[in-house]
Protein backbone atom coordinates (compact mmCIF):
# COMPACT_ATOMS: atom_id res chain seq x y z
CA UNK A 1 0.00 0.00 0.00
CA UNK A 2 1.88 3.41 -1.04
CA UNK A 3 -1.34 5.55 0.48
CA UNK A 4 -3.92 5.10 2.61
CA UNK A 5 -6.94 7.18 2.33
CA UNK A 6 -7.65 9.63 4.62
CA UNK A 7 -4.01 9.64 6.04
CA UNK A 8 -1.81 12.63 5.24
CA UNK A 9 0.32 12.14 3.03
CA UNK A 10 4.30 13.94 2.96
CA UNK A 11 5.39 12.76 -0.63
CA UNK A 12 4.21 13.01 -4.23
CA UNK A 13 5.09 9.81 -6.18
CA UNK A 14 6.08 9.73 -9.75
CA UNK A 15 5.56 6.26 -10.90
CA UNK A 16 8.55 4.80 -12.91
CA UNK A 17 7.89 1.20 -13.31
CA UNK A 18 5.03 -0.93 -11.93
CA UNK A 19 1.46 -0.39 -12.00
CA UNK A 20 -0.78 0.63 -9.26
CA UNK A 21 -4.81 0.40 -8.18
CA UNK A 22 -6.39 3.88 -7.38
CA UNK A 23 -9.61 3.33 -5.28
CA UNK A 24 -11.50 4.74 -2.02
CA UNK A 25 -13.13 2.73 0.47
CA UNK A 26 -16.14 3.28 1.16
CA UNK A 27 -17.97 3.11 4.72
CA UNK A 28 -19.36 -0.26 3.85
CA UNK A 29 -15.83 -1.50 3.37
CA UNK A 30 -16.82 -1.63 -0.67
CA UNK A 31 -13.87 -1.04 -3.01
CA UNK A 32 -14.51 1.80 -5.91
CA UNK A 33 -11.64 1.80 -8.14
CA UNK A 34 -10.78 5.28 -9.61
CA UNK A 35 -8.21 4.18 -12.16
CA UNK A 36 -4.92 2.21 -12.72
CA UNK A 37 -1.80 4.36 -12.98
CA UNK A 38 1.26 2.93 -14.63
CA UNK A 39 4.90 4.82 -15.81
CA UNK A 40 5.16 8.06 -15.64
CA UNK A 41 1.84 9.03 -13.68
CA UNK A 42 1.95 11.31 -10.47
CA UNK A 43 -0.10 10.10 -7.31
CA UNK A 44 -0.54 12.78 -4.76
CA UNK A 45 -0.50 16.07 -6.22
CA UNK A 46 -3.68 16.44 -5.85
CA UNK A 47 -3.29 16.31 -2.10
CA UNK A 48 -0.64 18.10 -2.09
CA UNK A 49 -1.73 21.52 -4.12
CA UNK A 50 -4.96 21.04 -2.15
CA UNK A 51 -2.90 20.91 1.50
CA UNK A 52 -5.63 17.88 2.13
CA UNK A 53 -5.42 14.08 3.59
CA UNK A 54 -5.32 11.17 0.48
CA UNK A 55 -8.78 11.61 -1.37
CA UNK A 56 -7.78 7.57 -2.19
CA UNK A 57 -6.30 4.21 -1.37
CA UNK A 58 -2.76 3.63 -3.90
CA UNK A 59 -1.63 0.18 -3.83
CA UNK A 60 0.24 -2.00 -6.10
CA UNK A 61 -0.49 -4.28 -8.25
CA UNK A 62 3.30 -5.38 -9.47
CA UNK A 63 6.48 -4.42 -8.47
CA UNK A 64 6.46 -0.46 -8.50
CA UNK A 65 9.29 1.64 -8.54
CA UNK A 66 8.93 5.33 -7.48
CA UNK A 67 10.65 8.64 -7.24
CA UNK A 68 9.58 10.61 -3.89
CA UNK A 69 9.20 14.22 -3.61
CA UNK A 70 8.67 15.69 -0.56
CA UNK A 71 5.38 18.11 -0.92
CA UNK A 72 6.86 21.44 -0.43
CA UNK A 73 10.14 21.03 -2.97
CA UNK A 74 6.96 19.90 -5.23
CA UNK A 75 4.67 22.63 -4.57
CA UNK A 76 8.46 25.04 -4.36
CA UNK A 77 8.91 23.56 -8.02
CA UNK A 78 5.15 24.31 -9.58
CA UNK A 79 5.83 27.76 -8.64
CA UNK A 80 9.40 27.91 -10.02
CA UNK A 81 9.00 25.78 -13.24
CA UNK A 82 6.12 26.80 -15.46
CA UNK A 83 6.62 23.99 -17.54
CA UNK A 84 5.94 21.38 -14.88
CA UNK A 85 3.27 23.47 -13.65
CA UNK A 86 2.41 22.79 -17.24
CA UNK A 87 2.51 19.56 -17.38
CA UNK A 88 0.43 18.80 -14.35
CA UNK A 89 -2.31 21.03 -15.10
CA UNK A 90 -2.47 18.88 -18.49
CA UNK A 91 -2.58 15.30 -16.27
CA UNK A 92 -5.07 16.77 -13.99
CA UNK A 93 -6.95 17.54 -17.42
CA UNK A 94 -6.30 14.21 -18.70
CA UNK A 95 -7.68 12.71 -15.45
CA UNK A 96 -10.98 14.77 -15.50
CA UNK A 97 -11.82 13.91 -18.93
CA UNK A 98 -10.50 10.45 -18.62
CA UNK A 99 -13.60 10.52 -15.62
CA UNK A 100 -15.98 12.04 -17.52
CA UNK A 101 -16.09 9.97 -20.42
CA UNK A 102 -16.04 7.06 -18.57
CA UNK A 103 -18.95 8.55 -16.68
CA UNK A 104 -20.92 9.32 -20.14
CA UNK A 105 -20.04 6.15 -21.08
CA UNK A 106 -21.40 4.34 -17.96
CA UNK A 107 -24.96 5.86 -19.29
CA UNK A 108 -24.97 5.33 -22.71
CA UNK A 109 -23.28 1.69 -23.65
CA UNK A 110 -24.61 -1.26 -22.05
CA UNK A 111 -22.53 -3.39 -19.81
CA UNK A 112 -21.46 -6.23 -22.37
CA UNK A 113 -20.21 -2.91 -24.56
CA UNK A 114 -18.64 -1.65 -21.28
CA UNK A 115 -16.60 -4.89 -19.81
CA UNK A 116 -15.24 -5.97 -23.66
CA UNK A 117 -13.85 -2.16 -23.58
CA UNK A 118 -12.18 -2.39 -20.67
CA UNK A 119 -11.10 -6.04 -21.01
CA UNK A 120 -9.27 -4.79 -24.35
CA UNK A 121 -7.64 -1.73 -22.06
CA UNK A 122 -6.34 -4.13 -19.65
CA UNK A 123 -5.44 -6.40 -22.32
CA UNK A 124 -3.26 -3.53 -24.45
CA UNK A 125 -1.99 -1.70 -21.67
CA UNK A 126 -0.44 -4.53 -19.84
CA UNK A 127 -2.59 -4.10 -16.62
CA UNK A 128 -2.58 -6.97 -14.14
CA UNK A 129 -6.00 -7.10 -12.22
CA UNK A 130 -7.93 -9.71 -10.10
CA UNK A 131 -11.85 -10.73 -10.44
CA UNK A 132 -12.39 -8.78 -7.34
CA UNK A 133 -10.63 -5.56 -8.98
CA UNK A 134 -12.90 -6.67 -12.03
CA UNK A 135 -16.26 -6.50 -10.30
CA UNK A 136 -14.96 -3.53 -7.84
CA UNK A 137 -14.30 -1.54 -10.78
CA UNK A 138 -17.69 -2.70 -12.81
CA UNK A 139 -20.37 -2.71 -9.59
CA UNK A 140 -20.72 1.34 -10.85
CA UNK A 141 -22.29 0.06 -14.06
CA UNK A 142 -24.24 -1.33 -12.50
CA UNK A 143 -25.65 0.99 -9.64
CA UNK A 144 -25.78 3.64 -12.31
CA UNK A 145 -26.96 1.74 -15.12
Amino acid sequence: MLVRQGEATMKVLVIRSGVVKCYITEDNDKEFILEFLGEGEVVGELEAIGRRPAMCNVQTLSEVAVYLIDKPTFLDLLGRHPALNAAVLELMAVRLTNTATRAARQQLHSLDYSLRQLLAVLEREKIPVTKQDLADFLVHFITFA
